[in-house]
């Protein structure tokens, strides 16, 4: 079954019948990992009102900077490739170089690549994300990492929150001086804009989502728990 909620039964029906894969011949591990990013991929195409062929999306994956490939990285390529495959038009945004060894998991001429001049942090996300977004009327603005999206802009933010671990457990054994620090403040305020300002918030489990709305006060309704599977591809 499809995970998410589409605009109309005819967007639904025209992106199942030509998109979504048969998995009948698939080993067990691969085809939960494929329903899994199928059900993802789909649940974010739907949050735009635009014609399918049309679509936009662009992502704000700047950990992608770094060659390791660990858990939000992985979810992240996985997520692009799958989205390539499905023929979106793919814009990154980075404020650094991009690590080549991801790109090539995706189609070729599916994607763009945008990296900006050197600015402070907080210019590149507040301001410049919302002027590469007006520039090439984005559709759809995804990040999928946690925090990182812009207090403004042109088109719906998604953002992926894979859990609130730090905001439940590790921010409560900082020290008191240690959360007077600048650099403290200004990170929670990263992570309270992009979970407030974003118009849907994809979690990976129920019990994620539980946290979410418990202990960071955001409204279940903007919750949509979408399970992740093992990764088997390599």
């Amino acid at each position: 079954m499809l995970i998410g909620i589409p605009y109309n039964m005819e967007f639904q029906s025209a992106l199942v019948g030509r998109f979504q894969p048969d998995y009948s011949q698939l080993k067990p591990g691969i085809k939960a990992h494929q329903e899994a990013l199928v059900d993802l991929s789909l649940f974010i195409i739907n949050i735009s009102k635009a014609e399918f062929c049309f679509i936009k999306i662009a992502f704000n994956p700047r950990l992608l900077s770094s060659p390791t490939l660990r858990g939000w990285n992985r979810y992240t390529v996985n997520l692009l490739a799958e989205l390539s495959s499905l023929g979106i038009e793919l814009f990154l945004y980075y404020d650094s170089p991009l690590h080549e060894s991801y790109l090539k998991k995706l189609l070729k001429d599916s994607y763009q690549v945008r990296i900006s001049t050197p600015m402070r942090y907080i210019l590149w996300e507040q301001y410049w994300l919302l002027k590469q977004s007006e520039k090439y009327q984005i559709d759809i603005l995804h990040c999928p990492m946690n925090f990182a999206l812009p207090w403004s802009s042109p088109c719906p933010r998604v953002l992926t929150l894979h859990d609130a671990i730090d905001q439940i457990y590790y921010s409560q054994n900082i020290p008191w001086y240690q959360q007077l620090n600048f650099a403290h403040i200004q990170n929670k305020l990263y992570h309270w804009i992009a979970r407030h300002r974003a118009d849907h918030i994809i979690t990976v489990s129920q019990y994620s989502k539980q946290d979410i709305t418990k202990y960071l006060h955001i409204s279940e309704d903007k919750i949509k728990v979408i399970y992740e599977a093992a990764d088997t591809m390599k």
